[in-house]
């Protein structure tokens, strides 16, 4: 017999049922519970997910009394237990001899015994959030095993949905416009750059492969310092980054393109005005060759969409 069946039988022999990402899930003596194999090929581990509805600075989560046996493992780094918030973890080392010998499963009725006696459940067929509505069934949701009702599962959806939205807005709000104007310089920096080195070189055309680098390079030296210091702020809710993102890109794009005008009026006629860039800036579009005006809103795309890419956080995770 392979260690996969093997493992599969025991869990089966538990009551518990496969479910996605290789976990077992079931009820033993009333608590929700999940098992994973770790490494079945190998040094076989087992773990198991024990779901509970105290706090973890609850008192009596701090005086737990074990069984000899399982005070004797813990000591020997057989096993270890760890509490937390509504979970326990129960880790068994040397998982194929456990299970051969049944000692997995002594630790395990023994363990979930000592948790009964200390008040961790009451009953087993409530929600362990509000401790009011009856569940069906047991809930598997980012990998972990929950017993939770439909009215407190969409309370902690909205949660999750408003801090994705607003958290860390005023930080955002403070610290991006600073990289709006690093972002600004750049991007005049480089149309200048761009500008001085044709009329070296006596040309006005780019071939398709120098453009799409200058669009690159252009998009991360002026969406890039946006969207990085938008990301430093880690708890950043995923509305206001985005939007911030768009709005703090878009704006050094303009301003970058009001400093570059003044520059060229500068390079031109020896008069440094931001007004008179900002006052020629439409006749400047209007006037200009469109494949080069084309070209510069795809660059000024592409900066903004870096911006955004960077400063997008990951999906918020439910907490469960």
């Amino acid at each position: 017999m392979t260690a996969t069946n093997n493992c599969l039988e025991f869990a089966e022999s538990l009551g518990l049922e496969p479910k996605t990402g290789g976990l077992f899930v079931g009820k033993l003596r009333g608590f929700p519970v999940g098992l994973k194999f770790i490494d079945p090929a190998g040094a076989l581990l087992l773990l198991f997910e024990i779901r509970h509805w105290l706090k973890q600075d609850f008192p009596a989560t701090k005086s737990i009394t074990y069984e000899p046996e399982i005070t004797q493992l813990l000591a020997e780094k057989k096993a270890e237990i760890e509490i937390e918030d509504q979970i326990a973890w129960l880790t068994i080392k040397e998982g194929s001899a456990a299970i051969q010998t049944g000692m997995v499963t002594r630790v395990l009725n023994s363990v979930l015994g000592t948790f009964l006696k200390a008040g961790f459940i009451g009953d087993s067929d409530l929600c362990h959030y509000c401790q009011k509505n009856k569940v069906e069934s047991i809930s598997v949701i980012n990998g972990k095993v929950a017993q939770i009702c439909p009215a407190c599962l969409e309370e902690k959806e909205k949660g999750v949905q408003v801090a994705a939205g607003t958290a860390e807005a005023v930080p955002i709000l403070l610290t991006a416009p600073f990289m709006a104007v690093v972002g600004a310089l750049m991007w005049a920096f480089f149309w200048a750059a761009e500008t001085l080195v044709f009329e070296k070189l006596n040309i006005d055309k780019v071939w398709i492969p120098g453009g799409i680098f200058i669009v690159l390079f252009v998009g991360i030296i002026v969406g890039g310092p946006i969207g990085w210091i938008i990301k430093l702020n880690r708890r950043r809710g995923h509305a206001v980054s985005v939007a911030a993102a768009i709005l703090f890109g878009s704006l050094a794009v303009f301003v970058g393109e009001v400093f570059y005008l003044a520059w060229l009026i500068f390079h031109e006629f020896g008069v440094l005005s931001l007004s008179a860039a900002f006052r020629v800036m439409p006749a400047y579009y209007l006037h200009n060759d469109f494949m080069f005006i084309a070209f510069k809103l795809l660059t000024a795309f592409t900066a903004v969409a870096i911006a955004e890419y960077l400063a997008r956080p990951k999906k918020a995770a439910l907490k469960i």
